[in-house]
């Protein structure tokens, strides 16, 4: 994004990408297994959440991250993250960027 010629048609055209790819994730016939491997932070965490079932070690982190860029959540992550982890937990992550550790996302 940094080097991007015009961040505006970047950031559309990326927009527009992990929306189809949202949208492909969620049609699946199959239940989707999201497996994280490093931090779910972002448009990453609206993949996690969009997900059936997700497999992480206790090390992983998940964060909205939107609040350190002042932008607000897409992805999903405005819709799917109240309804996973609750309305206030949810507010915790997306207005102060605290992120979670597998352990607090597993309870």
């Amino acid at each position: 994004m940094a080097i991007a010629h015009d961040k505006r048609v970047f950031l559309s055209e990326l927009a527009g990408k992990v929306h189809r790819a949202l949208v492909t994730l969620e049609s699946l016939p199959l239940p989707a297994v999201a497996a994280v491997q490093g931090a779910a932070a972002g448009a990453g965490l609206g993949l996690v959440l969009a997900a059936d079932f997700v497999v992480a070690g206790r090390s992983r982190s998940f964060a909205a991250a939107y609040a350190a860029v002042g932008l607000s959540p897409d992805c999903g992550v405005s819709a799917l993250l109240p309804r996973i982890v609750g309305t206030r937990r949810a507010a915790q992550m997306l207005l102060t960027g605290r992120a979670l550790s597998g352990v607090e996302a597993l309870d």
